[in-house]
């Protein structure tokens, strides 16, 4: 409404001063007036341009009168560009600002959220590690209960230590005298030296078989043991054995149908002028060599002395016994499997080895079926194939 009221006003200001400049130009005009010396035709022209500028003055000066824009406009125009281009450049200031605020801002933010990343985390280890110093804890006052006791073991273990190291002594002192006794013969037998063997009929009631192993006892295992020096003090007897050991072996004995090999063993080492403790070792009759089988084999240089070879042919034949004992064949009173070879064949053995020259096998072979309650075991030396007894 006020710019309409505004339009009105300076329609009709400028009305009345064309209308007032009119009346007086045709007032002029008729009257041919001059104005300044000029003629009335260019003092009507001059009167026309002054209504044309009163009415543009009158105009803004109404303007300028009703509207402080207008003014602002008309005077200050040079002082609002100036204004508006300072205000221009700061606003680009600011934006330029603003952005570099808004990068710190979201620079700061993106630390804020790794802050609180490692916060999370720090919490989450600081937890682990609270949860391992409980734990820890626990261990120490476990490991603390526990000293004491173990404490108390270790002085115990290191007194039976000292002990042990006494019974060493003692130990070390008894097997050196064992050694003296070996060495100057006092020894009778030898732990786990077969002391007698015999051959008993099994399947038999136990009663029987029991009188059958003290007679074997007190006959051929005793005579052993008293032609090696053992004794029991003022008796004509050597042996001594657990009577449950005694009972358990008739019953086996009885338990078991056909042949049973019947060792009477040393139980320790026993000295001459003491008894011995035997125990008994048991085989069923089992075939333990087939014919043609090579019992024992040993590599033999031919280069060596006759005595040496001697030697080795000997010590094949101990190979043989051995094994034979270990398998369960019954013993002879000389504590071999009787007779392995003849004395013939060892120096056929002897001869064969030298002939062949170089390092020779020399085998023994089973003659037979031989069976562990039926000795002898006999067997034949062959070097290299060739039978010594050819």
């Amino acid at each position: 409404m006020y710019g309409l009221r505004l339009v009105l006003v300076l329609i009709f200001t400028g009305g009345i001063i064309a209308y007032i400049g009119d009346q007086i130009g045709r007032r002029v005009g008729r009257r041919r007036l001059s104005l300044l010396g000029l003629r009335p035709r260019y003092t009507s022209i001059v009167i026309t341009v002054i209504t044309g500028v009163l009415i543009a003055a009158a105009n803004l000066a109404i303007l300028s009168a009703v509207s402080e824009d207008v003014r602002t406009a008309l005077f200050s125009m040079k002082q609002l560009q100036l204004a508006l281009s300072r205000s221009q450049l700061e606003l680009k200031v600011q934006k330029e600002e603003l952005s570099e605020t808004r990068a710190v801002a979201e620079r700061l933010e993106a630390e804020r959220r790794q802050a609180e990343l490692s916060l999370e985390r720090a919490q989450k280890d600081l937890v682990t590690a609270r949860q391992e110093l409980n734990f820890l804890r626990g261990r120490v006052r476990q490991l603390k209960e526990l000293a004491e006791p173990l404490a108390e073991a270790v002085e115990n273990l290191r007194r039976e230590v000292a002990d042990l190291t006494k019974e060493k002594a003692r130990l070390e002192a008894e097997v050196g005298q064992l050694q003296t006794d070996l060495y100057f013969g006092n020894v009778a037998f030898r732990a786990d030296e077969i002391v007698a063997a015999t051959v008993l009929t099994g399947g038999r009631p136990a009663a029987e078989v029991k009188k059958d192993l003290l007679r074997f006892l007190n006959g051929p295992a005793n005579q052993a043991a008293l032609r090696r020096g053992a004794r029991i003090e003022g008796k004509e007897t050597a042996l001594q054995i657990v009577p449950e050991h005694l009972e358990e072996a008739s019953a086996l004995i009885s338990s078991t149908q056909g042949k049973v090999v019947v060792r009477a063993v040393a139980w320790t080492n026993t000295l001459t002028g003491e008894p011995v403790p035997v125990y008994f070792q048991l085989f069923r009759n089992e075939k333990i060599f087939r014919a043609g089988e090579v019992v024992a084999e040993r590599k033999v240089d031919a280069a060596q002395p006759p005595d040496r070879l001697l030697m080795d042919v000997l010590g094949l034949l101990g190979e043989v016994n051995q094994r034979a004992i270990q398998l369960g064949m019954v013993t002879t009173p000389e504590g071999t499997v009787g007779q392995t070879a003849t004395w013939t064949e060892i120096p056929e053995a002897i001869r064969l080895i030298q002939e062949r020259g170089g390092v020779v096998t020399l085998k023994a072979v089973a003659v037979a079926d031989t069976w562990s309650a039926e000795g002898p075991l006999q067997v034949r030396l062959e070097v290299g194939g060739e039978s010594a007894s050819n």
